[in-house]
């Protein structure tokens, strides 16, 4: 079944082709994979710093103690052997999902989208499964308040792209912060993640009314002319 769409195509803004066929959204601390047949949204690459520092802390504690041949104090070979312990595991899983992990895959051969869980900071395990038969819609709307309290406009918006199941039930895919000014180009990079899923699925994409780009009003005058 062809997806059904509320509104025009969005611009290819901030999209990269990594491959043929290939198309990468960047989000926020997430990148949508757009591939034939599949839509993964994975950690970004920046979330490799902090694991990749403590995995680099952690060997650089085992060769101190190799190199040392165990003859440092009693106190820091046992410090550094704790250190090794902790960060070498935790901080390896850590890189290890934000190499190869994913938080949401959305497959067409399977007929699903499926959340995968964290475990110890890996991608894996099966937190929510919803076959493509029960999706409702693809919807893309603006969490925070344009405005402030004070009537100034607010400056960032906080765009949330989320699939509605049958039920009801909202399931985050992606979520992106954008300036106020640049919201218009926020919008366009979710609703190309969305239209990707929308094409594996078939469900239709809809877009909060606040969003949608203005359409061009033609004048009483112009339509007068043009009914002439």
């Amino acid at each position: 079944m062809a997806a059904r769409l509320t509104d025009r195509p969005a611009r290819p803004l901030a999209v990269s082709a990594a491959s043929r066929g290939r198309r990468t959204v960047y989000l926020h601390r997430q990148v949508a994979v757009l591939s034939p047949g599949r839509v993964e949204v994975r950690p970004a690459r920046s979330l490799l710093i902090v694991p990749g520092a403590g995995l680099a802390l952690g060997v650089g504690a085992v060769l101190a103690l190799v190199l040392s041949g165990f003859n440092l104090p009693l106190v820091l070979d046992a410090l550094l052997l704790l250190v090794a312990l902790v960060l070498i595991p935790f901080s390896g899983m850590g890189v290890v999902y934000a190499l190869v992990g994913a938080n949401v895959v959305v497959d067409r051969a399977k007929g699903s989208a499926v959340w995968q869980q964290g475990v110890l900071g890996m991608g894996v395990g099966t937190r929510e499964l919803v076959p493509f038969e029960k999706i409702a819609k693809l919807v893309i709307e603006q969490l925070n308040n344009p405005t402030t309290t004070d009537g100034t406009r607010a400056e960032f918006a906080e765009l949330e792209l989320a699939l509605v199941k049958s039920s009801g039930r909202r399931l985050r895919i992606g979520f992106l912060l954008a300036p106020a000014a640049a919201r218009a180009a926020g919008v366009a990079r979710l609703r190309t993640a969305a239209d990707a899923v929308a094409a594996l699925s078939g469900c239709p994409v809809e877009i909060a009314p606040e969003l949608r780009p203005r359409q061009r009003r033609r004048s009483a005058g112009a339509g007068q002319r043009e009914g002439a």
